[in-house]
């Protein structure tokens, strides 16, 4: 089992806060909000608290897409 897969989705993001572009941004966002979810990764529960933020659908579509590749384990 690759080494990120150990840590939760929060971990996993907020590792490319770093980085340029929506991963990097989300990643960032992720990273400033102390009421982001931490425990067992829940899409839904991050889709709601980054809607809750105010986040467009460009936010929520890079969610989806760090979902994806965190669930991959890439």
């Amino acid at each position: 089992m690759d080494h990120q897969q150990h840590k939760n989705f929060r971990a996993w993001l907020v590792s490319y806060a770093q980085i340029h572009g929506p991963l990097g941004d989300l990643a960032r966002t992720v990273l400033d909000d102390p009421d982001w979810p931490e425990g067992p990764a829940d899409l839904e529960k991050c889709r709601s608290r980054l809607l809750a933020r105010g986040a467009d659908t460009g936010a929520v579509d890079s969610l989806e897409e760090a979902w994806d590749r965190y669930r991959r384990g890439r």
